[in-house]
């Protein structure tokens, strides 16, 4: 017989591979519900604000595509109306978690970046943790050869890893510098971290059950006037219901 694990996962891939056959005029609305109806239970347990946005995604380089998007528009304000050409003089660094480094690439070929503009930040000798002494010095050394600092893409329970890095210090780090901070990792190491972030994203080892596991991508504070919020991505409809299924 089936436990309940897996009668959960059972429905969850039906429902998704049934939505698969219906038109977007049709999923796009029941998404939408089933997203309002997660949010209010997803900010409680991330311990955010009301207005945050929230979203699933299929994997996480999308959530991580996202928060560089929207630090580099807030970084840079003229991105939105003039492209690269304010990126030339004083071109963004992105500063990457070692077990992050596979999504590098992806960020720079997605937002048509060089591959100098992604770095990878060290672990301390014999932890798995980020060397937040050698990203200060690695921020200063880019601030005074004139890049900008943009975005830091750290660990937290990273799945098949388990690497955390010091979030708290990284907080206070990216805050001082003006630095977006992004938190990837489980779920379950996500509780209560949205206050101490710009964005986050849930890998789906958090999400008991799903076959067709989604990703939570989480954006703090966005505000309405700022350069490239109307543009948010909504979230892709056939994500949002496997997720309702496992979490309500």
């Amino acid at each position: 017989p089936l436990g309940e694990q897996d009668k959960l996962a059972l429905f969850s891939s039906v429902l998704a591979l049934r939505l698969q056959e219906l038109v977007p005029s049709t999923t796009s609305p029941l998404a939408r519900a089933m997203l309002s109806d997660l949010s209010p239970w997803l900010r409680t347990v991330l311990s955010t604000d009301e207005d945050s946005h929230i979203a699933f995604y299929s994997n996480t380089r999308d959530v991580i595509v996202t928060a560089c998007q929207l630090a580099l528009l807030r970084k840079y304000p003229l991105y939105e109306q003039d492209g690269f050409r304010p990126l030339y003089t004083r071109p963004p660094v992105i500063y990457v978690s070692a077990p992050l480094a596979g999504t590098g690439p992806s960020i720079c070929t997605r937002l048509g970046l060089p591959r100098s503009s992604v770095v990878v930040v060290p672990n301390l000798a014999g932890a798995q943790a980020m060397d937040i002494v050698t990203l200060q010095r690695m921020i200063d050394r880019d601030v005074q050869e004139l890049r900008v600092p943009l975005l830091i893409v750290a660990a937290n329970g990273v799945t098949g890893n388990g690497q955390i890095d010091a979030i708290a210090d990284l907080h206070a780090l990216a805050s001082t510098s003006g630095i977006w901070l992004h938190l990837d990792g489980a779920a379950a190491a996500m509780t209560a971290c949205g206050q101490l972030c710009e964005s986050l994203s849930c890998a789906p080892g958090g999400w008991p059950g799903a076959a067709r596991s989604p990703i939570c991508g989480h954006f703090r504070q966005l505000d309405s006037k700022e350069p490239g919020t109307a543009s948010m991505p909504a979230a892709p409809a056939l994500d949002v219901p496997p997720a309702w299924v496992v979490l309500r």
